[in-house]
């Protein structure tokens, strides 16, 4: 992206592979010919003004953001498709023009969900007004209409901008479910043909498609969810369509972005929860490990402590305790240890035993010596 410095200010360009750049030479091609060739309903004031508006109220956004001044290219979109979709009351009502481009443009930075905007912002603008003001704003409906060669033009251009822009995938899935929902519109009514499948050939819908929906910001990034994408925008506009809602592809789009954006806002927040947890799990997991290993630690401690107080308790020798304590440790385990320390722990009784007996040979009862003793002697 190249920039220049003038006077000490940043100027940031656009890349000629953006593919806004083709999105805003077709809305600007569309607009000259509808308005020289086709005779479009709008002044020339309306849309210039739409399109200043968009830039200006851009430029300051950027800068404030950025410290830059970016050249307006998403300002340049904004501005001409607003400018070509509203209708007011009056060619003399000016307001709406220059309202519906500062609505759209600040939305992009006050209507975020996880750091993006997630409505198209001439969608925003357009779908604000309209419901605010359903007296003085209405959009587009008939420009175009029935002109098949026009129609094939715009689908040529817009299949081409939607394949630059990977959203080829979401635009057949929008149009195959508009003609479904088209055909059941004429089971239930049965106005005709003409008037379920009309709006396709509307410059209304050929704008919707062409610079609304196909926008990259705004759609999701993989080839599932934009066909569930365009599915759903068709599928809610059929259904305004049964209720005679002139507006329904713009509604639409509206709710769906913010189905959408607040689905995957939910997941992305239980993606971030999933690894955390395991850490979690795996913290307690360790500590538990820890803490029995530090339990089997102390009741290993805790037995020639045992030892000692009962060897003290019955008057044994120093030397019997490690006897005993290695009875017990070869008892908890060792098995392959056991036989020798049982013989070493009843060789140590034997000598108490004797121990308890010698004295008894020696000890003089009233000058004599026992019965027991001289027996023993005797023997």
């Amino acid at each position: 992206m190249k920039t220049w410095n003038f006077y000490g200010m940043t100027i940031v360009g656009v890349k000629l592979k953006d593919p806004r750049v083709f999105m805003s030479c077709v809305l600007i091609v569309y607009t000259i010919v509808g308005q020289t060739i086709l005779t479009f309903d709008h002044g020339w004031t309306q849309i210039l003004l739409s399109l200043f508006v968009a830039c200006f109220v851009d430029v300051v956004m950027n800068l404030w953001k950025t410290r830059q001044i970016v050249l307006p290219i998403s300002g340049v979109i904004t501005g001409l498709g607003l400018g070509l979709l509203i209708e007011s009351a009056s060619p003399t009502l000016l307001w709406p023009y220059v309202v519906a481009p500062i609505i759209a443009i600040a939305s992009k930075s006050v209507v975020r969900i996880n750091g993006r905007h997630i409505f198209n912002p001439s969608n925003f603008g357009l779908v604000v007004l309209l419901l605010l003001f359903p007296t003085l704003i209405t959009t587009t409906a008939t420009q175009w209409t029935g002109s098949l060669l026009m129609v094939g033009i715009i689908f040529v251009v817009g299949s081409f901008s939607s394949f630059r822009v990977s959203r080829i995938d979401l635009v057949l899935s929008f149009i195959g479910g508009f003609c479904v929902m088209a055909l059941v519109e004429e089971l239930i009514k049965h106005n005709g043909y003409s008037v379920a499948f009309g709006p396709l050939f509307g410059a209304g819908l050929q704008l919707f498609i062409l610079s609304m929906i196909t926008d990259p910001k705004t759609t999701p990034g993989t080839r599932g969810m934009r066909i569930a994408f365009g599915l759903a925008i068709a599928l809610i506009d059929g259904l305004l369509r049964l209720v005679n809602n002139q507006y329904s592809p713009f509604i639409a789009l509206f709710v769906v972005s913010a189905c959408f954006s607040l689905y995957q806002a939910l997941i992305t927040m239980n993606w971030n929860r999933q690894p955390a947890a395991s850490e979690s799990n795996n913290e307690a997991v360790q500590l538990e490990a820890i803490a029995q290993e530090s339990a089997h630690d102390h009741s290993g401690e805790s037995i020639p402590v045992a030892s000692l107080a009962q060897a003290s308790t019955n008057g044994h020798s120093s030397e019997s305790v490690p006897v005993e304590a290695l009875a017990q440790e070869s008892a908890n385990g060792h098995s392959s240890e056991s036989v020798p320390v049982e013989a070493l722990a009843q060789e140590s009784a034997n000598d108490h035993d004797r121990e308890r007996v010698q004295p008894d040979i020696a000890a003089p009862v009233g000058g004599h010596v026992s019965a027991i003793s001289h027996n023993q002697l005797s023997s």
